[in-house]
């Protein structure tokens, strides 16, 4: 997963948390982000250029540092081409209400 993740990127979670690729690499790295059984609905990209833009929903078991987040979530994934290939520079998710 870390190459399709551009250096800088954040992700933002449903709790309203962010924390930047470095960071959630080494969270993973300790066990403390899981993400399974994840299953995607309703995805659908754009592309301006340089810059994609992919929406979609679906549910996940996600735990972020022991917070447990909502199994049914949608997310904004936004893509730039970096340096020749396609990176996340952005990633949202967010709760289902």
């Amino acid at each position: 997963m870390s190459g399709i993740f551009y250096e800088q990127a954040i992700v933002i979670w449903s709790n309203g948390k962010s924390h930047t690729k470095s960071e959630i690499f080494l969270l993973c790295s300790e066990g403390k982000i899981s993400i399974k059984n994840l299953q995607l609905q309703h995805t659908f990209a754009r592309v301006y250029g340089d810059t994609g833009v992919v929406h979609g929903e679906g549910t996940a078991q996600i735990t972020v540092v022991g917070e447990e987040l909502p199994e049914q979530l949608r997310f904004l994934d936004v893509w730039a081409d970096r340096e020749g290939s396609w990176k996340i520079v952005s990633s949202h998710l967010y709760q289902v209400v």
